[in-house]
């Protein structure tokens, strides 16, 4: 049987815990006391105080009632205050060249004799303090084990004794052994201790600010950042200020007019709102003329001149000369309506505008002009967005179509009142049903709002990591995992060895 016993107690530990009697008066005192214990003599014996206790009778009392535990911790110190103080006698007698060797063989810095002599024994009983501990941790592991396998039920240490090899009918205590062994053998205890120090090692990394942890990831060269979650950050904050969604120019951010003055006579307001319809009839008068006359300016240009114009413009510059007027007067609408939107934006607050940005998860520049430049680019983009997400519920209601047209009527049936839905009386009234029930139902929007969103994670996922980065702190969001860069650190570690994060990791601790 495997026995685990703590470290032998020093001789003098062992010698002051045992209790030594004295040996029985002999004499004169023997006779004094049989005087006392006869009955003619008692009362000379009444008078005979008892003895008080000497401080020196006290102290030991005191010594035997300290716990063991304690008494061993004492005589430790002690012992290893002495080996220090006889280490340092010894130092000092040692030879300088000797003496800077064996600091330069255990890592030290060399200096003054006397400084030399204390930082080596330091190191040396700091070593010692180590050596003791990893005894300890030894002598745990081993109890621990042993504690864990004789916890087992017969049954199940029969078992594992099974899967081990071991054979025959045992008692159990033999088979505890056998199977302690088998661990042993194993490299169990190294592997326990290599467990427990990752384990401490990994509450210790725990315990730091993502601020540290990334200073050490850092210096050991470990990235850490994982790019799915970062993606995956991104997407869900993008998908919350509604990209996904079906595009819709938000109007929460208008030019405010002037109230018109009018008081509180409905007279006088009615009047003013006559006099707001004639300046409007009259301003759509003058844009209906400046229309036509630009038309007709275009109308007398030849096809050449127009194809060229068209060109510059960027638009279509192919067809007849009705065509590329038509194209023209639609670009020229653009360019005004852009214009205009420009001078009303312009005319807004910077801080108003950096805010609407921010909450739509765009790239705010510092300087107005970029501020509406990012507007009208966002606007513009919304209004594309429109045109194409038309296009892909067409082509989605198609596709379903052509589904429900594969089916047969009992199963478009079955589908319409899964739906609440009537199915009518035939195969052609059904799929009718479905489809007006789709675009009811919102589901459109959803399949297309899931198909946005994987692929806004794909696209994400295939650029550069700094670029999505840089999105990520656009959007405020922290790209940093701690249990990532503690599990990379660890994993970094155990192969390379522990990572010195110096004093930020050591103020980081203390706070």
């Amino acid at each position: 049987m495997v026995l685990l016993k703590r470290p032998a107690a020093a001789p003098a530990a062992a010698a002051a815990d045992q209790v030594v009697e004295a040996p029985k008066a002999k004499g004169k005192r023997a006779a004094e006391e049989s005087d006392l214990a006869s009955p003619k003599k008692q009362g000379k014996a009444e008078q005979v105080e008892e003895p008080v206790a000497t401080p020196k009778k006290q102290g030991k009392a005191a010594k035997a009632a300290v716990p063991k535990e304690v008494d061993e911790e004492k005589l430790l110190a002690q012992q290893e205050k002495e080996t220090v103080e006889a280490r340092k006698k010894e130092l000092k007698a040692t030879p300088l060249a000797t003496l800077k060797q064996l600091l330069e063989a255990a890592g030290l810095d060399s200096g003054k004799k006397e400084e030399m002599v204390d930082r080596l024994a330091k190191h040396e009983a700091a070593a010692r303090k180590e050596a003791r501990a990893q005894q300890e941790r030894i002598r745990k592991v081993l109890v621990d084990k042993k504690t864990e396998i004789e916890g087992l039920s017969a049954p199940e240490l029969k078992g594992r004794c099974a899967e081990e090899g071991i054979k025959g009918q045992l008692p159990k205590e033999a088979r505890v052994e056998a199977l302690i062994k088998v661990w042993q053998e194993d490299d169990g205890v190294d592997k326990a201790l290599a467990k427990m120090s990752t384990d401490m090692r990994v509450l210790e990394l725990g315990a730091l600010e993502a601020d540290a942890l990334q200073q050490l990831c850092k210096k050991a060269a470990v990235d850490p950042h994982v790019k799915e979650i970062i993606v995956d950050r991104i997407v869900k904050r993008e998908a919350a200020v509604g990209n996904f969604a079906r595009p819709t120019l938000d109007t929460g951010l208008e030019s405010k007019e002037a109230p018109e003055a009018g008081g509180g006579d409905m007279v006088q307001a009615l009047m003013a709102a006559e006099a707001k319809k004639k300046r409007e009839r009259e301003l759509q008068r003058q844009q209906e003329e400046a229309a036509a006359q630009k038309k007709t300016d275009l109308l007398s240009k030849d096809v050449v001149q127009l194809k060229k114009l068209v060109a510059a413009k960027g638009g279509d510059s192919t067809g007849k000369k009705e065509k590329l007027v038509e194209e023209l007067i639609r670009i020229g609408n653009q360019e005004e309506a852009k214009a205009k939107r420009k001078a009303e934006l312009e005319a807004m607050e910077p801080a108003e505008l950096k805010r609407f940005l921010k909450s739509k998860a765009l790239e705010a520049g510092s300087t107005k002009k970029e501020l509406v430049e990012a507007m009208l680019g966002y606007e513009a983009r919304v209004q594309e967005a429109a045109v194409a997400y038309s296009s892909k519920v067409s082509a989605l209601l198609e596709k379903k179509k052509e589904e429900w047209e594969a089916k047969t009527f009992k199963e478009l049936k079955d589908l319409c009142e899964k739906q609440d839905l009537k199915s009518g009386p035939n195969k052609e009234s059904a799929s009718e049903r479905l489809f007006e029930g789709l675009q009811a139902s919102g589901e459109v929007d959803k399949i297309l709002a899931v198909n946005a969103r994987e692929a806004r994670r794909l696209d994400l996922l295939t650029m550069d990591k700094d670029a999505v980065l840089k999105r990520c702190a656009t959007l405020e969001l922290n790209p940093l995992v701690k249990e990532v860069m503690v599990e990379r650190l660890v994993q970094h570690e155990g192969e390379f060895g522990r990572v010195d994060g110096g004093r930020a990791a050591k103020r980081a601790r203390k706070a």
